[in-house]
């Protein structure tokens, strides 16, 4: 709890919140042993070598301290550079997030002319920007590239700034920031590069910040028009040159590389082919490289890292409060899929269903999971006056006459024998399953079971699919035949720019 702790003249940071801030896939939850982190992050710490087996705790220790000051030299400086520019303190920079960065600049300059500050516009959102797959199927050798700034250098390029701002505050300040940057291209002024694009790329998203006191949705909605435009005309930049563009989306294009590019330096000299006469001047740079991409439709795809991690986008597949079982059989059907193997599938998906028909599982694997948000009493009184939904949780908790609190997570499962029953009605607590006598609902969950194998039937012809989930006990189960199909996919139709959602209440942002 470091506002708990003082220690005058200093500044506490948090390493573990100043790595998040750097990442969007590493999971510091699951995965936050140090070696692990600083690969990820692409540190390498030379003078470290891992501890041997029969070390003492003294050195251990001593060596975990090594990596952690080699973790906060490598991120700190650019922390360092924003603390220059913003009008906060050291500490409180790590915790503010890059909307509240860009709205100190810009308030600061204000109060320093003593000028009044506008009031910002009502609570407005965008649509998510255009997002299209063309292939479904397993691609290997899968690059992500992205533009180089492409919003901010359209806002400049085209003065699109906040119409509230009286002072011309935003523009001059992107125009600053993109002067530092060419100021300092060398390997020194590195730290003082990523510090002036993490606000760079800031600044266009904050004109959508729904309590901006300068968020502008005329201004929101033409620099997105004009961003989709540049991203759909540059689909054409890479049909000279023999690569597939699998999918793309606001975070960039997913390429799988011709088969000549091979090594960081012919992908470098690749990308910057590819970045020829892009609009706006702007470049594309190489964000990642994958080995393995499983492109399921649109907004939906998985990745193997080169760490072997996968990585699940979109909610097609996976969604969240899903059932253990099902998430197990989703996470090894996609390890099977990525090494080619049909018959560890179609083992996975008998195996399950054994698993539900002789109830060979604990509670933990099909419950479900609930918070409460309120004590039963709270809740009974506010489903009687109409201001509360009944949730299949509270309902067994009820029955139960089973004492709850509020922020109490719930585990609750389905009774009875049809698989469609009402979960308000036939919903148990965990806690009451008993193994000696199952009650839960098989045919509900083979259903589920059966629902979630389809999801994967899009990579297989439809009589190879059929062979592959067959539980037929008469003839023994035979991979051969049974491959993983490339299919070209039909682009959809657009979707509207603008989304207006007139909110009486405005929640709070997430720092």
């Amino acid at each position: 709890e470091w506002l708990n702790v003082q220690a005058m003249g200093r500044h506490l940071i948090d390493l573990r919140i100043l790595a998040q801030n750097e990442l969007s896939d590493f999971d510091l939850e699951k995965q936050s042993d140090l070696p692990s982190l600083l690969k990820f992050l692409g540190i390498s710490p030379t003078e470290y070598h891992a501890p041997p087996a029969n070390n003492s705790i003294k050195k251990e220790l001593q060596q975990h301290l090594q990596l952690l000051q080699i973790l906060s030299s490598s991120l700190s400086p650019k922390l360092f550079s924003l603390t220059k520019w913003c009008p906060f303190n050291y500490g409180m920079m790590n915790h503010l997030s890059p909307m509240s960065k860009v709205e100190s600049l810009l308030f600061r300059e204000y109060i320093h002319r003593k000028h009044s500050v506008p009031k910002p516009y009502e609570q407005f959102s965008l649509a998510p920007l255009p997002a299209e797959t063309f292939f479904s199927g397993i691609f290997s050798d899968v690059l992500l590239v992205s533009f180089h700034l492409l919003p901010a250098r359209i806002a400049v390029q085209e003065h699109i700034v906040p119409r509230t701002d009286q002072i011309n505050v935003f523009e001059k300040l992107l125009q600053e920031l993109f002067q530092l940057i060419s100021d300092h291209p060398s390997s020194r002024g590195l730290q003082l590069q990523k510090a002036a694009t993490d606000l760079l790329e800031a600044f266009p998203e904050y004109l959508t910040h729904s309590k901006g006191l300068f968020n502008d949705p005329m201004c929101a909605e033409q620099l997105y028009i004009l961003r989709s435009a540049a991203m759909e005309q540059s689909l054409k930049q890479f049909e000279p040159f023999n690569t597939i563009v699998i999918h793309y989306d606001a975070d960039g294009y997913y390429l799988r590389l011709p088969e000549n590019v091979i090594g960081a330096v012919n992908i470098k000299k690749f990308v910057e082919r590819l970045s020829v006469q892009l609009p706006y001047g702007t470049n594309f740079i190489a964000q990642k490289m994958f080995q393995t991409m499983l492109a399921y439709n649109k907004r939906n795809f998985v990745l193997l890292d080169e760490q072997q991690r996968i990585i699940i986008r979109g909610s097609a597949l996976q969604q969240r409060g899903m059932e253990r079982f099902l998430r197990v059989l989703i996470h090894r059907t996609i390890e099977c899929l990525f090494m080619q193997d049909a018959a560890r599938i179609h083992h996975t998906f008998a195996s399950a269903h054994t698993q539900i028909v002789h109830h060979r599982w604990s509670p933990a694997d099909f419950c479900k999971i609930e918070t409460a948000k309120e004590s039963l009493d709270l809740y009974q009184h506010a489903v009687a006056t109409g201001n509360r939904q009944r949730t299949p949780a509270m309902e067994a908790a009820l029955r139960a006459g089973y004492f709850v609190k509020s922020g109490e997570k719930l585990s609750y499962y389905l009774t009875g024998t049809d698989p469609e029953s009402d979960p308000l009605l036939n919903s148990k607590l965990g806690v009451e399953w008993d193994s000696m006598a199952p009650d839960e609902n098989t045919a509900h969950y083979l259903k589920r079971l059966q629902e979630t194998i389809e999801k994967f039937q899009i990579f297989f012809e439809p009589i190879a699919f059929q062979q592959l989930i067959s539980l037929d006990e008469l003839f023994p189960f035979s991979p051969a035949g049974i491959t993983i199909i490339e299919r070209k996919l039909i682009p959809s139709a657009p979707s509207s720019k603008m989304e207006n959602d007139n909110y009486g209440i405005w929640l709070a942002d997430s720092e």
